[in-house]
């Protein structure tokens, strides 16, 4: 046997390097019937600083207090596939009603569990700390749900010391249909409010599409306007310590 070392590689190891990551990494539990969060949450997020990682909770497209509160239980299934052994710089979990039918308290919990070197959020944990940021106590509130759910989110920004001066629900009860609902009637819902003497309004819900309409909506209304999905990733950001400015998207990310 005869071998040709003229054509013989130098197969000697290569050592590699290795990047030093400076961007934030945000995890976000979805649920499996939102099809509005992930779609906006990337629109806000620039993908070229800022790594969005998406596991999806298993939900039913009905929303009601039971299915809401159930969702959590996949919390632990969720966290144990979203890139496993790395670390995180922001858990958050993606839904306003879900935690409070959970409970915010128990929903922080189990994220700060699963991702023990993430930072904790949820929408609603997040529009609490925009408002505080913005200086804001009298509020009113638009969702989109059945009435139940509507009255939870009201009775759990009270609890958290808001002033409720007024609030409107659609009566919508499927996810599906959530994200259907037209720019015009949220428009026509968010003038209805703008009338009243509150200084801001809180648009619940990351099942809907809103945030490209924020800064038109806040001018049109003069009222500053604080939707789920933005305030969850204004406060991702704000949490993973970044000093990105986002434009575009409504007074909240001038705080």
């Amino acid at each position: 046997m005869t071998s040709d070392t003229a054509n013989t590689r130098d197969c000697r190891l290569l050592q590699p390097w290795f990047e030093t990551r400076t961007n934030a990494d945000i995890g976000l539990l979805a649920l499996a019937s939102d099809h509005a969060i992930e779609g906006e949450m990337h629109r806000m997020l620039p993908g070229d600083e800022v790594s969005l990682h998406i596991s999806r909770l298993a939900s039913s497209n009905t929303v009601n207090m039971q299915n809401l509160a159930g969702i959590a239980e996949g919390i632990e299934a969720a966290c144990s596939v979203l890139l496993p052994q790395s670390d995180l710089s922001v858990i958050a979990y993606g839904c306003t009603s879900g935690t409070i039918a959970a409970g915010e308290t128990r929903v922080l919990e189990l994220l700060g569990r699963m991702k023990p070197g993430s930072k904790p959020t949820t929408p609603i944990t997040a529009a609490c700390a925009a408002f505080e940021a913005l200086g804001v106590l009298d509020l009113s509130v638009l969702t989109p749900y059945p009435e139940d759910v509507h009255v939870a989110v009201v009775d759990h920004l009270k609890r958290q010391g808001f002033n409720i001066l007024q609030s409107v629900y659609l009566g919508v009860g499927e996810d599906r249909r959530i994200t259907e609902v037209a720019p015009e009637s949220l428009a026509e819902a968010i003038e209805e409010l703008s009338q009243g003497e509150s200084r801001a309004i809180f648009v619940s819900c990351t099942a809907l599409r809103i945030v490209s309409h924020i800064a038109d909506l806040e001018q049109k209304t003069g009222k500053t306007i604080v939707t789920s999905n933005q305030a969850l990733a204004w406060h991702c950001l704000r949490l993973s310590n970044t000093d990105l400015r986002i434009q575009g998207y409504g007074r909240l990310f001038e705080v």
